[in-house]
């Protein structure tokens, strides 16, 4: 029996020990959130300035060809976050490893 399957008045629900929450994770959690809300202001004031970046950065003849410049750069980072985070989130770090080795 599971403790999903458990009424919560009774007294086998009481003995179900549930895991404390880590006072590092408030924390963590306020890091991420305030990490992704950067990336994507980040990203969003790239996107509004493309055309500008475009110009600046790749002078071509055709100002098509400078956005779609941009774009690319824009789209290079858009897909290379998450492949870098698949990639550094398997590194393990030096906690880890010491603790592999034991």
């Amino acid at each position: 029996m599971n403790e999903a399957s458990l009424p919560l008045g009774s007294p086998a629900a009481a003995d179900v020990v549930t895991p404390a929450a880590s006072p590092a994770r408030p924390r963590a959690v306020m890091a991420a959130a305030i990490g992704n809300g950067l990336e994507i202001y980040d990203f969003t004031v790239y996107s509004f300035f493309a055309a500008t970046i475009g110009r600046l950065f790749f002078p071509t003849s055709s100002p098509l060809a400078s956005l779609l410049l941009s774009f690319a750069t824009f789209g290079a980072g858009f897909v290379m976050r998450p492949l870098g985070a698949v990639l550094i989130g398997t590194w393990p770090t030096g906690a880890d490893a010491r603790r592999r080795s034991r």
